[in-house]
């Protein structure tokens, strides 16, 4: 029972933050509501997973530090912009932009998985039956895990495209009236699930949902629309679908994985726990035992860059294993893992705190209309609902996905007309 203070403690900070911003969508109030459930979660479902009291309190100061930061930032001044829905601001005035973008993007990225099909087909020496294609995906797997599978450039060029599309997609939905514009900005996320299964990767999809929530949320705040509301109608039967959906694939793509092996219900059950409930076992496990830390200065949070750089080497499995229950083990320790890695646990604080202020700066001048400043707003958004798992900027394509779509937004042409409603 005692575990549920630090839940008390952000429960209290994130109401004062929503009355103080008006809504929960300013960084201050997303961050800690975040965690809230982030914590809440893993403790009603995943009970008996051994949590340590200690890493509890370590995440509600980083979340308190981050919150503090953001009310740095406060103006009280802007909070009037919340009275009125922004119906002229540089997002909407990029629509048709925003729309054949979504087009060209997606369907690259689609173009993409047909030539991952037809490589893969090929190399593993298999035809188009249906039994070759049920055994693909684990044939694709073991060579992924043993670090041997070689994508060429020209399959990696198209398929950078996915996530850039999921991003600017999700700023599109903002502006769907149509049932065919509804179909389009939701499509970069069929093709990750189609990608991610030949693959049996959940991040794939997983990561196109985060990039797409991002973008969508981002939109709400340019444009004004209802931020008084977490969630409205539309937005519950979205994210419950795709719930439901990611829980299936889940599912789906182990047995994949198994090459159609057998899948008990217990194991199921185990499986699903330990991916989505792990997190915080695992973390509060590995701050109970912490001895010493080595600062990296970034390396750990920014591992993808820097592994390009050739500064470090990032394997497949960023950390080793840990027991988090009985014979269960886990290597998802979040993302504040990693930056407790890089600055220690007071230079984690005080990153937090600096991250707390700019994010919100950020989300005063999206307010005002500016869609530069989304591209650090959308980040903001993207880090926190990946951030269970581990840095999203683990990802180089991630990473490229808000390059190329700022960078289209940065030499757009002057002048652009909307799309026909």
């Amino acid at each position: 029972m005692i575990n549920v203070l630090p839940v008390i403690v952000l429960i209290g900070v994130s109401l004062i933050l929503r009355t103080i911003y008006k809504s929960w969508f300013a960084p201050g109030a997303f961050f800690t509501l975040s965690w809230c459930l982030f914590i809440l979660i893993p403790l009603i479902f995943a009970s008996e997973f051994t949590v340590y009291l200690f890493g509890l309190w370590v995440i509600t100061a980083i979340v308190v530090a981050f919150a503090v930061g953001s009310l740095l930032a406060f103006n009280k001044e802007l909070l009037l912009m919340y009275k009125s829905h922004q119906t002229s601001n540089e997002l909407s005035h990029n629509r048709s932009l925003i729309y054949y973008s979504t087009i060209v993007m997606t369907s690259l990225a689609c173009l993409g998985v047909i030539l991952l099909l037809r490589f893969s087909i090929s190399k593993f020496q298999l035809d188009y039956s249906l039994f070759s294609l049920l055994i693909l995906p684990s044939s694709i797997t073991a060579e992924r895990f043993n670090q041997i599978l070689i994508y060429p450039i020209y399959l990696k060029f198209f398929l950078y495209f996915l996530f850039p599309a999921s991003l600017i997609a999700g700023f599109g939905f903002m502006f769907a009236k149509r049932k065919a514009h509804y179909f389009l900005f939701l499509s970069p996320l069929f093709v990750a699930v189609l990608k991610g299964t030949l693959e049996t990767t959940r991040s794939t999809i997983l990561l196109s949902v985060i990039l797409w929530l991002a973008g969508f949320v981002g939109g709400r705040v340019i444009s004004r629309d209802n931020l008084q509301r977490l969630i409205d109608k539309k937005m519950f039967i979205f994210v419950s679908f795709a719930g439901m959906l990611f829980l299936g694939l889940f599912i789906g793509l182990q047995w994949i994985r198994d090459a159609g092996g057998d899948l008990f219900f217990s194991f199921i059950i185990e499986r699903v726990k330990l991916y989505f409930f792990g997190y915080l076992s695992a973390f509060t496990i590995w701050m109970e035992n912490i001895q010493h830390v080595d600062v990296s200065l970034g390396m750990t949070t920014l591992a993808g860059p820097f592994n390009i750089l050739g500064l470090i080497n990032r394997e497949l499995g960023f950390y080793s294993h840990t027991l988090v229950h009985k014979a269960t083990y886990t290597n998802i320790y979040t993302a504040l893992r990693g930056l407790i890695h890089d600055f220690s646990i007071i230079g984690s604080l005080i990153v937090c705190a600096v991250a707390g202020y700019i994010s919100t700066i950020a989300y005063y001048k999206s307010l005002q209309g500016s869609i530069i400043w989304l591209l650090p707003l959308t980040m903001f958004y993207g880090f926190t609902l990946y951030s269970p798992l581990i840095s999203i900027f683990h990802y180089n394509s991630v990473i490229m996905a808000w390059v190329i779509v700022f960078s289209i937004f940065f030499f757009k042409p002057r002048k652009s007309n909307p799309i026909n409603e």
